[in-house]
């Protein structure tokens, strides 16, 4: 049996990663994981608005 692992980066893009989904679905792959791109892009904001906010 053949094994094939698929990574992909959706840039911090939320409507990136779900097209990206989306076609592992019409693939039909075994399994997703996935990682929150709304997440991250949320704690790049925060640290950002906390530098900000030490410069004012």
């Amino acid at each position: 049996m053949e094994m094939q692992m698929i990574t992909l980066d959706p840039a911090l893009d939320q409507k990136k990663q779900n097209e990206q989904i989306k076609q592992l679905v019409k693939r039909k792959v075994d399994a997703i994981f996935s990682k929150s791109s709304r997440l991250e892009s949320s704690r790049a904001w925060t640290c950002r608005q906390r530098r900000k906010r030490r410069f004012l």
